[in-house]
């Protein structure tokens, strides 16, 4: 507990969090033992709440670092283009242990499925960790260690909004789980005006239909089982 103080007198008395190393690894436990739907939400719920923190209240940027990062965005994907199938199997890849030597990885496009068809890229490696699930809601903030990966840079899955609007991450809880069930992470990211009920008005809400607000913020998903093709 800390006083704030001014012309010598305390003015406010605040909390001073505990930032022992101690401290910080317990709450980073906490977290990553959170189910994988409270973890989904709470990403999404903090992202809200940061990109709020960036406007005024007319809906003006106060600092447009959502905007420049939607833009960068958008030239990693120009980057990375035609190298979207490339980067999936690479992250399937690098999802076995390196000691491992039957690993399988399994590509199928379903051309009865939707408009366009649906491309499926699946592997046997280790199920998605909290960890995961955060390098992709981050941009170059990559959970694979920089020589132990195939791919490392966090950038390459952004690839795939070249083909997709709608990219769909299913993982297993365990790798004991069984082998048509999706019992771990299950999401994709908001679209639309899914992520409207967590706005604060409509100002807020026209910023971020531009998309700035929402290009990394996940969205649960809700299927459970994968079709008899791996």
């Amino acid at each position: 507990m800390g006083n704030v103080r001014g012309g010598g007198k305390p003015i406010a008395t605040v909390s001073d969090p505990d930032r022992s190393p101690a401290a910080l690894s317990e709450r980073a436990s906490l977290l990553a033992a959170l189910p994988p739907r409270a973890h989904i939400e709470r990403i999404a719920s903090r992202k809200i709440k940061g990109f709020c923190g960036t406007i005024d209240e007319d809906g003006v940027y106060y600092d447009p670092v959502h905007k420049q990062n939607q833009s960068l965005s958008q030239h990693i994907i120009a980057d990375y283009h035609g190298r979207f199938l490339i980067e999936l199997i690479q992250n399937g890849h690098d999802a076995h242990d390196r000691a491992r030597r039957d690993g399988e990885i399994a590509v199928l496009l379903a051309g009865d499925e939707g408009d366009s068809g649906t491309l499926y890229v699946a592997n046997r490696g280790q199920p998605f960790a909290s960890r995961n699930v955060d390098a992709l809601c981050e941009m170059g903030l990559s959970s694979k260690p920089p020589g132990e990966a195939v791919g490392n840079k966090g950038l390459g899955f952004r690839s795939v909004r070249h083909v997709s609007d709608i990219p769909q991450i299913y993982s297993r809880l365990t790798e004991d789980s069984p082998g048509d069930l999706f019992d771990g992470y299950r999401f994709t990211f908001a679209r639309g005006n899914e992520l409207d009920p967590l706005l604060p008005d409509e100002a807020t809400g026209s910023v971020a239909n531009m998309g700035h607000g929402r290009a990394a913020s996940p969205s649960w998903g809700i299927r459970q089982h994968w079709r008899n093709a791996y």
